[in-house]
């Protein structure tokens, strides 16, 4: 496909520097504690995706909302209204004078063929600086791979051209720009996996539910999950948020041997885990894969595969 070539002035770069733009910040509340998810940039060397991980091994999007912020500031947004004979050959101006134009989010997630916008607000005509607050919040559930988000500048309302100006866009929700895209994956590769709270009273206080009929196709959020009693008496030991009782090593202990299992019953499946490469985006397979090539997993016999988990969860909690 050849270059689009734009039929009016668009936001192209900001060498200026007009814009400051910080990091999304994701998290999830959990029994009336917000936990914020780190953002880890995909080893798999497949994508430019940031994988979002949950040091306390709770995070899943099955169970919990997605809270997303971010905020954004720019200053000397005249420059958007007005030529700068300032810079040379370079004008930032996109828009008629007595034009609005807007701050807005596009999000999508093209495997849950899902997509929507954000409005965050009008950008005034004027050299000060101004800030636009991101607060939103994804059901859970409502997502599943990866989570595009951009950054757009749009025409909110027209304006009244003047002689020099009939070049400019002004169709009320015309995009004047692209300012920065970013995607996570919420799921798949890079995610550890799924722990949930369930109330069984007289059940066992952990359990590991395997589902999977194909680990090459069907993905591991949605046929794997890692069961922790609340209805048992030692339920408390494992409970994060209770700061006094939660047992950190016995955590530890007990999602290592949960992961074990669930490797364990993927080769009695009868996949001797040494041809993983062909399981699809998100799977079970891959997954495994990734564990393995990435955090140093020795998955080659039972006893090698417990202890090399022990070992990567105790330096990720931090309980050396």
């Amino acid at each position: 496909m050849g270059n689009l070539i734009s039929l009016f002035p668009r936001y192209d770069g900001d060498p200026l520097g007009l814009f400051c733009l910080p990091d999304y910040s994701f998290c999830y509340n959990r029994e009336s504690e917000t936990i914020f998810l780190a953002q880890e940039t995909d080893k798999t060397g497949l994508s430019n995706e940031v994988v979002l991980d949950d040091e306390t091994g709770f995070w899943n999007p099955n169970e919990y909302p997605l809270c997303v912020s971010r905020i954004i500031s720019v200053k000397k947004a005249s420059q958007f209204y007005l030529i700068n004979p300032a810079v040379s050959d370079y004008s930032y101006k996109i828009a008629c004078q007595d034009a609005i134009i807007g701050l807005g989010l596009i999000w999508s997630s093209p495997n849950s063929n899902q997509k929507g916008a954000m409005y965050l607000g009008d950008i005034r005509n004027t050299t000060e600086e101004q800030t636009f607050e991101l607060s939103t919040e994804f059901p859970k559930g409502q997502f599943r791979g990866e989570l595009n988000f951009t950054t757009v500048l749009t025409l909110n309302s027209p304006g009244t051209p003047q002689s020099n100006e009939v070049i400019y866009a002004n169709e009320p929700g015309c995009i004047l720009g692209v300012i920065d895209s970013y995607t996570i994956r919420i799921d798949g590769n890079g995610s550890f996996f799924p722990i949930e709270e369930v109330d069984k009273p007289g059940e066992p206080l952990w359990s590991v539910k395997c589902s999977w009929t194909d680990p090459d196709t069907e993905l591991l959020s949605e046929t794997v999950v890692i069961q922790l009693n609340k209805a048992h008496k030692n339920f408390k030991l494992l409970d994060i948020s209770n700061k006094t009782n939660f047992e950190p090593q016995l955590f530890m202990e007990i999602i290592s041997n949960a992961v074990g299992i669930i490797i364990e019953t993927l080769r009695t499946d009868g996949n001797n885990l040494t041809d993983l490469d062909k399981g699809e985006e998100g799977s079970v397979s891959l997954a495994i894969k990734y564990f393995v090539e990435n955090l140093g997993w020795d998955i080659n016999t039972p006893s090698q595969t417990s202890a090399s988990i022990r070992k990567y969860l105790e330096q990720k909690l931090s309980i050396l």
